[in-house]
C-alpha cells in the first residue's frame, strides 16, 4: 500500500562511468581542524545562543577567545581540544572556536554533522545537527586568517571543509522522489527533486539542469541524462531545488506498473551554469520499495506563509557591509528552511525583485520577505541612490520583523514582509532571533534588541 504523503529520499548515489563524479584528483585536500577552542554552553540552549551572537557576531572587532578567557554566558571557560583523526570530538560543549588560513578566495564545502551552525568571518551557514548524512553546504573562505565558531553543539561534532570538483554541486544526499514499490501502478506526474548549490561567490545566471528517466539496475546500464530544464538563476553561495519526471514516457504494461522484477533503478543528474566548462555529474541509486522519509517541521509563525514560493530579498544599495550581511542572511534563512522545514525559498537581489521580467522571475510567484532599510535595500527605498548614506545615529538600535500583508489586503504583487535594522550590526541579531520559529500565529510584527543593562542577551520590545 502506498503511505499517504510520505517520500522516498536517498538511499546512495554512485558514479557513473561516462557521468563519473567526486574529487577532483588536482583539487586541494579536504581541511579538518585538529585544534580548537570549546567551551559549555554556561546556561540554557537560546540564552547561551543570545549571548554568544552579542559577544562575538554583532562587532566586527568582537573578541577573540583565547585559552581560558570567558565564554559567552555563566562562568564558562574555553578550554583547547583537539578533533580526532577521525569521528567527532565530543563532550558537554555549546560552542567551538579555531582558525582556518586559505592563500587566496575560496569556496568550500563545509560538512558539519552534530552542529547547528557554522560562522566563518561572522556570516552564518547551516550545520547538520541531526546528522542526516548531509555532505555540506558551500561557505566562503577570505584570503588569510579565517575566524570560525560552530555553534549548537549536540554531543560532539566535526567539521570537514572540502573543495567540490565542480562550480554547481548536486545535492544527492538530500533529494526526494515519490513512493514506488514493485507491482503497483506509479505515478507519471511523480518528480526526483533535488537542491542545486551554486558554491561560488559569483551568481550562477543560467542553470542548465539535465536528466535521464529512471531504468532498472541490471548490470550492463549506462544511463544517459538527456532530458533537460534549463534557465534560472542561483545567488552566490545559495542554492536551488529542480525536479524531474522519474517516469516520464517510459512504457511497462498497459496498467502502468512497476515490473515485479526490479530491484534498484538508476536516475542520472547533471548541473552546470551557462559560464560553467564543467557540469557536476551524479547517477542516483533507488531501492525500489525502500522507504527513507524526511519530515519538515513547519515554522510556527504562520503568518509569514513561507513556503518555496517565497522570495528572500536581499538590499544592495547600502555599504558593503550592508549587502554583505543582507545577502548572508538570506542565504543562512534559506538554509535553516531547507534544513527544518524542507522549504526553499528563492533569494534575490532587491535589483531582480524589482525587475523580474528582466531576471526571469515569476511574478505569480507567493509572498517575500524583504531584508534590510530603505537606507539599504530598493525594495523599501523605492529608489537608486548614487552613494550609499550612514546609518542614523538617532534611531534606535532595534531589529523589527513584519509579516507580508493578508491575502485580502494585497497592495504590492508579490506582497513582502521586512526585516529592517538601521545597520548592519543590529541585522546580526537575527543569528539568535529566528522569527520563523521564534513568533507564533496572530503575531504580525516583533522587535528586538541587545539588552542595554547585560549586553549579552536579547529582548522583545514588542
Amino acid at each position: 500500500m502506498k503511505p499517504s504523503g510520505t517520500l522516498l529520499f536517498l538511499a546512495s548515489s554512485l558514479p557513473a562511468a561516462p557521468l563519473g563524479q567526486g574529487e577532483n584528483p588536482r583539487s586541494p585536500p579536504a581541511i579538518r581542524p585538529e585544534r580548537w577552542l570549546v567551551v559549555d554552553p554556561g546556561g540554557p540552549p537560546q540564552p547561551a545562543m543570545d549571548a554568544f551572537v552579542c559577544k562575538y557576531l554583532l562587532d566586527r572587532e568582537s573578541p577573540t577567545p583565547t585559552p581560558g578567557s570567558a565564554g559567552p554566558l555563566g562562568d564558562a571557560r574555553w578550554t583547547e581540544a583537539t578533533m580526532p583523526e577521525h569521528g567527532e570530538l565530543g563532550g558537554e560543549l555549546g560552542f567551538a572556536f579555531t582558525t582556518v588560513h586559505s592563500d587566496h578566495d575560496d569556496v568550500r564545502m563545509a560538512r558539519l554533522p552534530g552542529a547547528g551552525a557554522l560562522f566563518v568571518e561572522g556570516e552564518g551557514y547551516v550545520g547538520d545537527p541531526e546528522r542526516r548524512g548531509f555532505q555540506g553546504v558551500p561557505v566562503h573562505l577570505r584570503a588569510g586568517e579565517n575566524r570560525i565558531f560552530v555553534a549548537g553543539i549536540r554531543g560532539g561534532f566535526e567539521l570537514e571543509l572540502r573543495k567540490p570538483a565542480t562550480r554547481m554541486v548536486i545535492g544527492a544526499w538530500d533529494f526526494s522522489c515519490p513512493w514506488m514499490s514493485r507491482g503497483d501502478k506509479f505515478d507519471r506526474d511523480g518528480a526526483l527533486a533535488v537542491p542545486i548549490f551554486n558554491a561560488s561567490t559569483s551568481p550562477a545566471k543560467s542553470l542548465h539542469y539535465l536528466y535521464g528517466h529512471a531504468q532498472p539496475d541490471d548490470g550492463h546500464a549506462a544511463p544517459i541524462a538527456n532530458e533537460r530544464r534549463d534557465g534560472g538563476s542561483i545567488a552566490p553561495l545559495c542554492f536551488d531545488v529542480r525536479s524531474s519526471y522519474l517516469f516520464g514516457g517510459l512504457e511497462f504494461d498497459d496498467q502502468d506498473r512497476i515490473p515485479c522484477e526490479w530491484d534498484q533503478v538508476l536516475v542520472p543528474l547533471a548541473a552546470r551554469d551557462e559560464e560553467d566548462a564543467d557540469a557536476d555529474r551524479r547517477v542516483i541509486r533507488l531501492k525500489v520499495g525502500e522507504l527513507h522519509s524526511r519530515a519538515g517541521v513547519e515554522p510556527s509563525w504562520t503568518d509569514a506563509d513561507a513556503n518555496s514560493d517565497t522570495f528572500l530579498v536581499y538590499g544592495t544599495i547600502g555599504s558593503e557591509e550592508d549587502w554583505a550581511t543582507s545577502l548572508a542572511l538570506a542565504r543562512y534563512f534559506q538554509q535553516r528552511l531547507w534544513y527544518w522545514s524542507k522549504i526553499c525559498p528563492q533569494v534575490v537581489s532587491d535589483e531582480e525583485f524589482l525587475n523580474p521580467a528582466k531576471h526571469g522571475l515569476d511574478e505569480s510567484r507567493g509572498n517575500a520577505i524583504v531584508l534590510g532599510s530603505p537606507r539599504t535595500n530598493a525594495v523599501v527605498g523605492w529608489s537608486w541612490s548614487s552613494a550609499p548614506s550612514p546609518p542614523a545615529t538617532d534611531e534606535p538600535a532595534r531589529l523589527e520583523v513584519s509579516a507580508p500583508p493578508r491575502s485580502d489586503a494585497k497592495r504590492v504583487k508579490p506582497p513582502f514582509g521586512t526585516w529592517s535594522a538601521p545597520d548592519a550590526r543590529t541585522m546580526r541579531l537575527l543569528y539568535a532571533v529566528d522569527p520563523f520559529f521564534a513568533l507564533k500565529a496572530g503575531e504580525r510584527r516583533a522587535a528586538f534588541e541587545a539588552d542595554p543593562k547585560t549586553k549579552a542577551g536579547i529582548v522583545r520590545r514588542w
